[in-house]
C-alpha cells in the first residue's frame, strides 16, 4: 500500500485586482514622502494638513447641500465627513518617518548643528516636526532644526546663483552635499577648460593633434568620460556620483595627454632622424 502524505494541501492565493495593487503602491509611495503632522487638540487627533483639508472640504460640501453644521457633524452628514477624512488619510497619510506613525521611530536622537547640516531637506523637516510633536514647537531641537533649514536654504540659493541653476534643482540636498557639489563643479570646469585648450589653441593642436582626434581610442574614451561628467552634473542631489564621474574624466584626460605627448615625442625623434639621414 502507498502511504498518503499527511502534508496539508496549499491553496493558491487569488491575485489581487490590478486597481488594488496600484492603489496600494500609490499609498506606500505617499507614505515615503514627508509632510508635517498636526495635532488637533479638540479631537485629540494626529493627522496631516492634507487630511484636514479633504475633511473640511467634505463638510463644506455638506453645508452647501443646505445641511446645518449639526447635521454635517452628526449622523446625517457622516456619509460625507467620514469618506472625506478617509480619502485624506489615503492621499495624505502620516509619513513613515514620523513619530505619529506606528512605523516611525520610537526614540528620537538629538543631533548637533554640524550633524544637522548633513541631513537633507526632507530629513530636517522630519526632525523638526518629530521633536515639535514630542517636546513642543518651541523646544531647543525644533528651533535648532529651523536654524539648520535656514542655513540650508541660504546655501542652496548661493549655489544655484553661482552655477546658473534654479532653486528647485538644489532644493533637497544637505549643506554638506551642496558644498561638495560646489567644489566638484569648479573642478569640473577647470578640467573642461584644460580640454578646450587643445581645441582652441593652434599651437597645442599642432603639437598634440591626437588630443582632438576622436578616432583615437584613448581620446574617444576621454570624450565619453567628459560627457558622463556633464550628465552627472545635472543631478546636484548625488554629489558622490558627480565626483566619481569627474575623477574618471580627469584620469581619462591624463591618459590622453600622456599618449599624445608620447606620439609627439616619437614624431619629433623621427623628424630629427630623417633630417640627419638627409644631411648624410
Amino acid at each position: 500500500m502507498v502511504a498518503h502524505s499527511m502534508r496539508p494541501h496549499r491553496q493558491r492565493r487569488t491575485p489581487k485586482p490590478r486597481w488594488i495593487r496600484q492603489a496600494t503602491a500609490f499609498h506606500l509611495k505617499r507614505r515615503q514622502a514627508w509632510r508635517d503632522v498636526t495635532f488637533v487638540p479638540q479631537l485629540n487627533l494626529l493627522t496631516t494638513s492634507g487630511a484636514l483639508f479633504t475633511t473640511s472640504g467634505s463638510m463644506a460640501f455638506g453645508a452647501a447641500l443646505s445641511m446645518s453644521w449639526w447635521e454635517v457633524i452628526g449622523g446625517t452628514g457622516m456619509f460625507l465627513t467620514v469618506p472625506g477624512f478617509l480619502l485624506g488619510c489615503f492621499l495624505f497619510p502620516i509619513p513613515d518617518q514620523s513619530v505619529a506613525s506606528t512605523r516611525g521611530p520610537r526614540r528620537l536622537q538629538r543631533l548637533e548643528s554640524d550633524e544637522l547640516d548633513s541631513l537633507s531637506r526632507q530629513e530636517l523637516l522630519a526632525y523638526r516636526n518629530n521633536f515639535g510633536l514630542k517636546e513642543g514647537r518651541d523646544s531647543y531641537e525644533a528651533m535648532d532644526a529651523c536654524r539648520a533649514l535656514r542655513r540650508r536654504q541660504q546655501k542652496a540659493r548661493m549655489v544655484a546663483r553661482a552655477l546658473g541653476l534654479t532653486y528647485r534643482d538644489v532644493e533637497e540636498p544637505s549643506i554638506d552635499e551642496l558644498q561638495e557639489y560646489f567644489r566638484a563643479h569648479h573642478r569640473h570646469a577647470a578640467l573642461k577648460k584644460r580640454w578646450l585648450a587643445y581645441e582652441l589653441d593652434p599651437v597645442l593642436q599642432a603639437q598634440m593633434p591626437a588630443m582632438t582626434d576622436p578616432s583615437n581610442p584613448v581620446t574617444a574614451s576621454m570624450i565619453r568620460s567628459m560627457k558622463a561628467a556633464d550628465l552627472a552634473a545635472q543631478n546636484p542631489g548625488d554629489a558622490a556620483a558627480y565626483m566619481a564621474a569627474i575623477n574618471n574624466f580627469e584620469e581619462a584626460l591624463m591618459d590622453a595627454e600622456l599618449q599624445a605627448r608620447e606620439r609627439d615625442s616619437q614624431v619629433s625623434d623621427r623628424e630629427v632622424f630623417d633630417g640627419v639621414s638627409d644631411v648624410g
